[in-house]
């Protein structure tokens, strides 16, 4: 961040969103249970993933600080409120598998 922040523009950086955002997570939990993994021990495993996600949010925050021209974007918190839907151009695009907001192979 020192780096971009000695630059002379204005530069913005997004945070993660959880994994539990994309798509693809879903149906690979399904996939594991079917094939005998606990939904618990999934879930342990999800969340220890967010953790580590929160953790690198809370550092980008810290190391871009110091720097007025370095601005943080918070995919995470918008990723999070459009899940359930928003309706654009008169079409409902939602967070579901196919629903529009992410790419068709299921990544943000």
């Amino acid at each position: 961040m020192a780096r971009l922040g000695r630059l002379h523009g204005h530069y913005f950086i997004a945070n993660m969103p959880s994994l539990t955002a994309v798509p693809n997570v879903a149906l690979l939990r399904a996939q594991r249970i079917a094939a005998g993994m606990s939904a618990d021990e999934f879930d342990a495993k999800v969340k220890q993933i967010d953790q580590l996600a929160d953790g690198y949010n809370a550092a980008l925050v810290q190391a871009t600080a110091p720097y007025s021209n370095l601005h943080i974007v918070d995919f995470k918190g918008q990723v999070t409120a459009q899940l359930d839907g928003i309706r654009v151009g008169g079409e409902w695009l939602s967070g579901a598998r196919f629903g529009g907001l992410f790419s068709l192979d299921g990544c943000i």
